[in-house]
């Protein structure tokens, strides 16, 4: 496996780490969301949010977990750096792969994971004058298959044959736009672009996003961002990646120096199908895993910061 958790442990009891001690300490929590019925012991089996209004129900008991996989418990970023436009560059072409922007969103006063088919048409239906859908069972196994390969959806939405739907927003040679509806979360935004361009994928992510937001009201609290099933992607709801291929420190021994040095900036390093992946081919996704704290802007510019460190490091041992 490429990256583990922060701190490299393991949840005892069967639960996430960062679930794991919290309940422990507390397992005789009675507390229930009135919205979704979900009790802090059902939240701590799935390691994922029932609804909004757990955040508001539960707040005492995730805010330490929340603190340890951040860093902090307050979207607003302290950081005070001064920022450039990252251009895009044909220097690492044969190295960096593509770049992408993700943002997660969910919708107020609906479950995280609605079971009910209509939910999620809901949501197609209130932006389908905006966005052309077109639901996954429609599409064919072969066209699955490819959207998956190029991560246009992901597995999880690939699966979900009775309420996952895909936009695709704009596409040609160089960038490929989506929405995805029905994934881990209500909808997840991705922007792809080829070669090391994360300025013009967050662009036009970007866009989707303030349009989707003049039509559906996303679930946000003032202190902790956008809402999320999992704690994970709170804050911002924002990944920006990176994909590499790296041969050359793979074969010297270094990609598991360079996972445990970037742990500490908040940086995975992980196979190129992202999460829980082998880096098959050698291939690697480099991305941020904390949204608080860090403005998006921030978290772009250290994503890119790392990714060119990187490529300039496969050069220097491929010479």
């Amino acid at each position: 496996m490429i990256a583990n958790n922060p701190k490299g442990r393991i949840g005892v009891t069967g639960y996430p780490w960062y679930f794991a001690d919290a309940f422990v300490l507390d397992s005789s929590n009675k507390k229930m969301c009135s919205f979704c019925k979900d009790s802090f012991a059902d939240i701590a089996a799935r390691a994922r949010m029932g609804c909004a209004e757990c955040y508001k129900v539960f707040r005492e008991e995730i805010a330490p977990m929340i603190k340890s996989l951040h860093g902090h418990l307050s979207i607003n970023s302290d950081d005070q750096h001064q920022f450039y436009k990252i251009k895009s560059s044909n220097q690492y072409s044969d190295i960096i792969i593509s770049s992408r922007i993700r943002f997660a969103r969910n919708i107020q006063g609906i479950k995280f994971a609605p079971k009910n088919e209509q939910a999620f048409d809901n949501i197609m239906n209130s932006l389908s004058n905006n966005f052309k859908f077109k639901k996954i069972k429609d599409f064919s196994e072969k066209q699955i298959n490819e959207l998956v390969k190029k991560r246009i959806i992901s597995k999880q939405l690939s699966n979900n044959k009775t309420s996952g739907h895909l936009a695709i927003v704009h596409q040609n040679t160089k960038l490929v736009t989506s929405i995805n509806i029905g994934e881990e979360d209500h909808i997840r935004i991705q922007s792809i672009c080829n070669g090391l361009d994360l300025d013009t994928a967050y662009e036009q992510a970007k866009k989707i996003d303030t349009a989707i937001k003049e039509k559906c009201k996303f679930a946000f609290d003032s202190k902790l961002g956008y809402l999320t099933e999992c704690l994970t992607n709170i804050g911002t709801g924002m990944r920006a990646s990176v994909m590499l291929h790296l041969p050359e420190l793979s074969k010297n021994g270094m990609m598991t120096f360079f996972v445990n040095q970037l742990r500490d900036l908040h940086i995975d390093v992980r196979g190129g199908d992202g999460e829980e992946s082998e880096a098959n081919n050698n291939l690697y996704q480099v991305s941020n895993n904390i949204s608080m704290g860090r403005s998006e802007k921030e978290s772009k510019y250290l994503v890119f910061n790392i990714a060119t460190m990187l490529a300039d490091y496969e050069l220097s041992y491929s010479r």
